[in-house]
């Protein structure tokens, strides 16, 4: 799924909710608790990537190693948004980008 499919997919509310969910809930796995609301003065992407790099930004070196498998984003993906200097927004973007490809896939391909 490239990154034009998962912006149109953005855009559907059901999808984003799902979505948002999926974050909830891998972060749940690893032991905390967030939830996350919808503003709708800024786009949704910008704004689950900042609500999603607040809560990064709050983690271990460790923790972040956890949540990062828990995710299951790709090793080179994860090295090449850390080192991008912009308040773990990179990453954040990237794991977003994971989730909604878990949404995606569970919502078009499960039995």
């Amino acid at each position: 799924m490239n990154d034009l499919r998962i912006n149109e997919s953005l855009t559907n509310i059901d999808f984003v909710k799902k979505t948002m969910d999926q974050i909830s809930k891998d972060f749940n796995r690893c032991g905390w608790e967030i939830e996350f609301e919808l503003n709708t003065l800024i786009p949704i992407n910008e704004d689950l990537t900042n609500q999603i790099a607040s809560q990064l930004i709050r983690l271990s070196a460790t923790e972040l190693q956890q949540f990062i498998y828990t995710v299951d984003l790709q090793e080179n993906k994860f090295h090449r948004a850390v080192t991008m200097n912009d308040d773990l927004k990179s990453l954040a973007g990237e794991i977003l980008k994971r989730e909604a490809l878990k949404v995606f896939i569970r919502s078009n391909f499960s039995e």
